[in-house]
């Protein structure tokens, strides 16, 4: 097997588990749920909290840099000069791979919550909606969400929630909408990378780093920073192992003791080490998944490329469905003790998951076009 296949193939081979790590981020939560007029806590449970400082640890803001580098690496695989009109067909893909799915997919969270306008007030639905259809928070969902086009009030109270955030209303689509704006950048990222080498990945690596530095919003930086990192590698065929055994061995070791010193210093109070110790792991993640994938393949691990297919997919559809999945969880558990609310949110991960690969599975086999076209995924 030729080094850049074996490369490509590990990049693929991490893609579900990636998927799976951000469903669970978003899953595991401490918000309130409220069915029926039974409000349930997870916060109140002591158990819960070392969980989610587990999750906060080792799975969350770890998927998405390693997306962004998969992306560029692939953006330029089997490119040896990078012209105009490859600049241009790569733009046209993307139309199909990347806007057409966010703006579907954003589309669908806004008629998830039209359908929570009229049929919020059940007892299986935490919040009442009410719609504020104007055109600036119509758009905003397409960008930004501003909170607005969506007024939530809590069931049985009369406390208003806004979800105020700067990513568009399906909120995992930011990764798509930053990487959309990296890509029109692809021809002056590939110049310098030809002409800074890697010492343009490394003002990129400064400017995440320091906050003061950022242009934008720290995704934009990240996203920027890891899809050169990625391109870098791929424009110059260098292997993201290191060959040399004291590095390859520590590689291994950075991803997991930085989060378990993460979890130690959050856990003791130590806040003023966090966020050095995330970038570590974040860094370090990178390293740690792309070794193991490749010790797994090289030990007859299967890879399964109907998962990888439906990653994009899970990506982009889940967030229509973990919070009712959850609470369909808490109305069949009803969890009283403290590892029963830990096993909602499990089987929460675990229901999503499954269903959408049974839906996927469902629609690539009856209705492929509607599935190509929403995922702009080839199948």
């Amino acid at each position: 097997m030729a080094e850049r296949n074996i490369q490509s193939r590990c990049l693929d081979f991490m893609r579900f588990p990636l998927a799976v790590f951000v469903v669970t981020v978003h899953v595991f939560n401490n918000n309130k749920v409220i069915i029926g007029g039974h409000t349930f806590n997870p916060a109140n449970i002591s158990i819960f909290g070392d969980v989610m400082l587990f999750i906060e640890s080792f799975i969350r803001g770890i998927s998405v840099p390693v997306f962004f580098f998969i992306s560029g690496y692939v953006f330029f695989y089997g490119i040896d000069d990078f012209t105009k009109q490859r600049y241009i067909k790569k733009l046209r893909n993307r139309i199909k791979t990347l806007l057409i799915p966010y703006l579907i997919w954003n589309f669908m969270e806004i008629v998830v919550g039209l359908i929570k306008c009229f049929y919020g007030g059940n007892g299986f639905a935490t919040y009442k909606t009410t719609l504020n259809l104007t055109l600036e928070n119509l758009l905003s969902s397409f960008w930004a969400y501003n909170g607005h086009l969506f007024i939530s009030v809590p069931n049985n109270t009369t406390e208003a929630a806004t979800f105020l955030s700067g990513d568009p209303i399906n909120t995992p689509l930011w990764f798509v909408r930053d990487l959309m704006i990296v890509a029109l950048f692809s021809p002056v990222l590939y110049y310098l990378i030809r002409r800074a080498k890697f010492y343009f990945v490394l003002v990129l690596a400064a400017i995440w780093l320091f906050p003061t530095l950022r242009f934008g919003s720290y995704g934009f930086s990240e996203a920027f920073l890891f899809f050169t990192l990625g391109a870098y590698l791929c424009i110059n065929k260098r292997d993201i192992i290191f060959q040399q055994k004291t590095l390859k061995l520590l590689s291994i070791l950075v991803y997991p003791i930085s989060s378990i010193l993460y979890f130690y210093v959050v856990k003791n109070g130590y806040h003023e080490w966090t966020f050095g110790l995330k970038t570590i792991s974040i860094l370090g993640f990178l390293f740690f998944a792309y070794n193991l994938s490749k010790w797994l393949l090289e030990h007859g691990v299967k890879h399964s490329a109907f998962l990888s297919s439906a990653c994009f997919f899970i990506y982009i559809s889940h967030v229509l469905i973990t919070q009712r999945v959850t609470k369909l969880m808490y109305m069949i558990l009803r969890p009283s003790s403290d590892y029963s609310y830990v096993l909602v949110y499990i089987l929460s991960v675990g229901v999503t998951v499954g269903s959408l690969l049974i839906l996927y599975e469902l629609m690539k086999k009856y209705i492929p076009s509607v599935l190509t076209f929403v995922t702009g995924r080839r199948l």
